[in-house]
């Protein structure tokens, strides 16, 4: 049953994969146009640069927030085991709290995702 099924699965992904071939490289700009371009994007990019920067700036900034939350995550699980384990020992409501800072820092996380873009224009206040 397991062997029918791992074929089956095996010819879908081939016949997904290998029926199609790749689309062929084709330049959408002919080199001497490209050539022409090029200073051109050059001096854009200069004049782009120091705002690029600010914005990877404040876009560190929301990427510190959110590895804090990834990592907060990790308090729902250690505030179970410190609620049950450490009951005896008075650590009940430390162990609660850390499970209720661990069940809202997917939402946090989240939030701070769709966040993401205003932490990258917020440096340009």
């Amino acid at each position: 049953m397991i062997m029918k099924r791992t074929f089956l699965i095996l010819m879908i992904t081939f016949a997904t994969f290998f029926t199609f071939s790749p689309p062929k490289a084709e330049a959408f700009i002919d080199p001497i146009s490209l050539s022409l371009l090029t200073p051109a994007a050059l001096q854009v990019a200069k004049e782009f640069a120091p705002y690029f920067i600010r914005g990877a700036i404040g876009a560190s900034r929301g990427l510190v927030y959110m590895s804090r939350n990834f990592i907060d995550m990790f308090r729902l699980p250690f505030g179970a085991l410190q609620a049950t384990a450490g009951f005896p020992w008075g650590q009940f409501g430390n162990g609660v709290r850390n499970m209720v800072q661990g069940s809202l820092a997917p939402v946090k996380l989240i939030a701070n995702i769709f966040l993401m873009p205003f932490y990258a224009l917020s440096a340009f206040r």
